[in-house]
């Protein structure tokens, strides 16, 4: 069933030019999918002699209804057509999908862009955007481009051994990570300055549950992990209570099997600067 990077190159190449372009129109139509909201989308594909076409609907009444994407169905059609039960059917397919993910490979960031447009936070972890929503933003956004590598493979999987792919796939992931990493430190820092502006206001009443956001770079996305500080009621609260509430964290992190070793090092960093801040004021 598949089918390498020279194979499509060389077919693309015995096409008439007709027909070539009516493959990247198909493909430009599947990214146009994969690459923003679309709802409901029709994609044709010739093929044969004498030609026919391989129409694909996806996206229902509901999906628009629900603004659900309909990219999904779309490439688990795609995938069924690449079994057709006539030869150039396939091949067209093929060379359609071939088409669209290399469109999409090409349009992911290099990393002089990546700098540039896609940087919520520095080297050493200070704010670079307006606001920290804009740096959520930046976040989501390098998620959606690990997601379309993701789509780029399961289109055409050779791509998925060129050098283009593996070099945009480790620039993301060292970028995605540094900037997940630094936006869970600093929603740390605002958790941490939040209970002290709660608590020297007398705010603190009725419990206290921390929703600690964290990278998991296992899944390649944000993350929140819950700890109960004071359970709904009256309790007046103590610093103390934050320190013994992470140290227990601490421990269910430690031995927490769905966390990859370098998340548990880095939602173990900031249990610990939470409880070095209560501390110091439990001290004091």
């Amino acid at each position: 069933m598949g089918a390498s990077l020279t194979w499509a190159e060389h077919e693309l190449a015995l096409q008439p030019e007709a027909m070539r372009y009516a493959y990247h129109q198909a493909a430009h139509e599947i990214v146009r999918t994969l690459n923003r909201p679309v709802y409901t989308t029709t994609v044709s594909i010739p093929y044969g002699n004498p030609q026919q076409q391989l129409v694909v609907h996806a996206g229902t009444l509901g999906h628009q209804i629900f603004k659900k994407m309909c990219g999904p169905v779309l490439m688990q059609k795609l995938q069924l057509l690449m079994t057709h039960h006539q030869q150039p059917a396939r091949d067209a397919v093929r060379l359609t999908c071939y088409l669209a993910a290399q469109q999409l490979l090409f349009s992911l960031p290099d990393e002089q862009t990546l700098q540039r447009d896609y940087t919520g936070f520095d080297q050493k972890g200070n704010l670079l955007t307006p606001n920290i929503q804009a740096a959520e933003a930046v976040v989501e956004r390098l998620v959606a481009f690990l997601h379309l590598l993701h789509q780029i493979e399961t289109l055409y999987p050779a791509w998925a051994a060129a050098d283009r792919f593996s070099e945009t796939h480790a620039l993301l992931t060292t970028h995605l990570i540094h900037q997940g990493r630094a936006l869970a430190n600093f929603h740390t820092q605002k958790i941490i300055r939040d209970i002290m502006t709660a608590w020297k206001s007398s705010e603190l009443t009725r419990g206290l549950t921390i929703f600690l956001p964290y990278f998991d770079e296992h899944h390649y996305r944000m993350e929140e992990y819950k700890i109960v500080v004071i359970p709904q009621s009256r309790i007046l609260f103590r610093p103390e209570f934050v320190v013994g509430a992470c140290r227990v964290s601490e421990r269910h992190v430690r031995s927490a099997s769905n966390l990859s070793q370098s998340t548990r090092w880095q939602l173990l960093s900031q249990l610990d600067t939470i409880i070095q801040a209560f501390e110091s004021t439990s001290i004091g």
